[in-house]
């Protein structure tokens, strides 16, 4: 019976450390697995900010083109190209990012960069008025692509709206109404060229 009473302490002792070291693996894991999703979030949240940003930036520059046409070149500014697109964080761990969403937020640059180029060769093409009136077209369509690519981010990772909207300025409204502003002229130019 003597032999019994040390194993039964040592077959203790290995349960013991065993059930302690798979608590300990587990509590770890979740802690690195929380780490994770909330530095994806915090990464979500600054390319949201950005991309609104951007989106706040083509609204305006809109507003200015629009005043600058409507009073002939007094107040505003031409558009000649699209607002700048500020740098993605390069500290971010893209690699937990949803690639579909990832792929979508990387090309945009591409995007406002190949934009920013078809502007340039309109203004060679055919001068800087035509160029004006081209980059309010484009101007409009990447900041509505923008707000909608902010808002997909701000979805998928289940963060709160961007609060700008709300208190000062409707920018998404602004852009929509010139969208359908741009739609109808458009149609009305189209008719009267038929």
């Amino acid at each position: 019976m003597n032999w019994l009473t040390p194993l039964a302490s040592l077959l203790g002792a290995v349960v013991g450390a065993s059930v302690g070291a798979s608590l300990t693996h587990f509590l770890i894991a979740r802690r690195e697995a929380a780490k994770i999703t909330r530095d994806l979030k915090y990464l979500a949240l600054r390319i949201a900010f950005l991309l609104e940003h951007f989106t706040v930036a083509c609204a305006s520059s809109l507003l200015d083109a629009k005043n600058y046409d409507g009073s002939n070149g007094a107040i505003g500014t031409k558009l000649e190209n699209l607002p700048e697109l500020a740098a993605f964080p390069l500290d971010g761990d893209y690699s937990v990012f949803e690639r579909p969403l990832l792929t979508q937020v990387l090309s945009f640059r591409l995007k406002v960069e190949s934009a920013n180029h078809s502007i340039a060769f309109e203004q060679n093409l055919s001068g800087e008025r035509e160029a004006h009136g081209a980059c309010q077209a484009v101007c409009l369509r990447m900041g509505l692509e923008a707000s909608k690519l902010a808002d997909a981010v701000r979805n998928a990772y289940h963060l709160a709206p961007f609060e700008l909207e709300t208190t000062l300025w409707d920018y998404k409204a602004y852009l929509k109404r010139q969208r359908g502003l741009k739609r109808t002229i458009d149609l009305a130019n189209s008719a009267t060229d038929a």
